[in-house]
């Protein structure tokens, strides 16, 4: 009798014990469930936010989403204690379980789409009406008229079927999405080192000393730049920008970007530029051919009237690190 009584002690001690394991391991799975499921909510939350600075631009952000069942609230602002100027702190709320949760996260800097990896970038029209010649990629916005485009090179668009150029002989890769360029003109202004106002001209631009940045000058009204490039210059045209047979000096490193908060002008002739502007890009002045070395990006191209020819410089593509160097949005 004291063998059965010490085995049934016993045996009642084991399951109880094993009892005890088994809603201790179904705590642990539901606790790892939640986790689990919280910590989707917040991944979901950084891509909404993510998708929000590429769509809008703004680093300020407040919404509310419902994710796996979950309602959150999620804002973002510039991360105040990280690097204002370039990060963002998301705050994501919501009740899981019938416990209010709150996770905060840093992400950093905020970059756009590089324009120069394509010999054309465009974001709203592309409407040439003579023929064009790329012999390199090009963006492609939702309106276009291709009927007199060349493109040796891949196309990228919005779009979700192959379009019909005059002639192509590259890839076809859709449903891209389109970034609008985001110029702060008050920045550039607060970092160039030369700045200058009204209609001018702008000719044989030269600097001889590069460190960490191209020489940065900001300019208020329209400019036309002309002659020879001497040394790696970037302009910022708060305004009308003309190209005028712009060439590089071929004896020292020489480069010029110009980013136009306006429309771009080209006229005729042979030149060497890296140009992105928020407006228009067309003809100016004289007709005759446009042969264009380095890339052309803008808001629309129409009016082109006479042959443009895009001769493809991959320097953006080959030294990523030159978009900081030369001051592109977002990339400094």
């Amino acid at each position: 009798m004291i063998f059965v009584v010490i085995m049934i002690a016993a045996a009642t001690t084991i399951i109880a014990a094993s009892v005890d394991l088994g809603r201790m391991a179904a705590y642990k799975q539901k606790q790892s469930e939640r986790e689990a499921k919280w910590d989707y909510c917040v991944e979901s939350a950084k891509s909404l936010v993510v998708e929000n600075l590429s769509n809008y631009g703004s680093t300020t952000q407040s919404f509310v989403q419902t994710v796996n069942g979950i309602s959150l609230s999620i804002s973002a602002v510039p991360a105040p204690t990280w690097n204002p100027t370039t990060s963002t702190r998301i705050s994501i709320t919501g009740t899981l379980d019938g416990q209010s949760r709150t996770s905060n996260i840093l992400i950093g800097k905020r970059t756009y789409v590089n324009p120069f990896l394509f010999a054309m970038y465009f974001t709203s029209k592309f409407n040439p009406n003579h023929h064009v010649f790329l012999n390199s990629d090009l963006f492609l916005p939702s309106q276009y008229d291709l009927t007199y485009t060349h493109l040796t090179g891949d196309c990228y668009t919005t779009q979700t079927t192959a379009p019909t150029f005059n002639s192509f002989t590259g890839n076809f890769y859709g449903r891209q999405p389109v970034e609008q360029f985001q110029l702060n003109s008050a920045v550039y202004a607060a970092n160039a080192s030369i700045t200058t106002s009204g209609a001018s001209v702008l000719n044989n631009p030269t600097n001889l000393i590069s460190l960490t940045h191209s020489q940065l000058r900001y300019h208020t009204g329209n400019l036309t730049i002309s002659g020879t490039v001497t040394g790696e210059i970037t302009i910022f045209v708060k305004g009308g920008a003309y190209i005028d047979n712009v060439q590089l000096a071929t004896s020292i490193l020489s480069r010029l970007v110009v980013i136009c908060d306006g429309d771009i002008n080209f006229e005729s002739g042979t030149c060497s530029v890296f140009i992105m502007g928020n407006g228009k890009c067309r003809m100016s002045g004289s007709n005759g051919n446009r042969n264009i070395t380095g890339s052309v990006a803008a808001n629309e191209l129409t009016a082109t009237n006479n042959p443009w020819t895009i001769n493809y410089d991959n320097y953006f593509a080959l030294f990523p690190d030159a978009a900081n160097r030369y001051w592109l949005p977002g990339a400094w």
